[in-house]
């Protein structure tokens, strides 16, 4: 059971290379590419599961900061519970990370 864990997972230095690049993008070109960027990635990812899609989605759709967070947190989400959603725990996650988030964007407005 660990070994496909660590097979869903894939390399951490591809989580990493992604946050640092979604972070670059983020700070030379703004949040809207930062966030559509990190949402097309995961949109063309065959092996993540539609609840990490539907995650990344909202981010793009909540847009700024707060959007390229929460995908950056869905993208670490991704990586530890695994990609494929073969327990509950996945879909638990991301409605974790979607409720905090639109909480947050309600909070702030």
């Amino acid at each position: 059971m660990a070994e496909e864990v660590n097979q869903e997972r894939g390399p951490f230095a591809e989580v990493l290379r992604s946050a640092f690049l979604s972070l670059f993008l983020l700070q030379t070109l703004g949040p809207r590419v930062s966030v559509t960027f990190s949402s097309l990635m995961a949109l063309f990812d065959p092996k993540l599961d539609a609840g990490y899609k539907i995650g990344h989605l909202v981010a793009w759709i909540l847009g700024g900061r707060n959007g390229v967070l929460l995908a950056l947190c869905i993208q670490f989400a991704s990586w530890v519970c695994g990609k494929t959603s073969s327990t509950p725990l996945p879909t638990g996650a991301v409605l974790t990370l979607l409720y905090m988030s639109i909480k947050l964007q309600v909070d702030l407005t």
